[in-house]
């Protein structure tokens, strides 16, 4: 399924921002 890889593009964005 593709709902790790939006988490993980979402978690990734969040790290970035953090």
């Amino acid at each position: 399924q593709r709902c790790q890889y939006v988490t993980e593009k979402v978690l990734a964005a969040v790290y970035k921002a953090l």
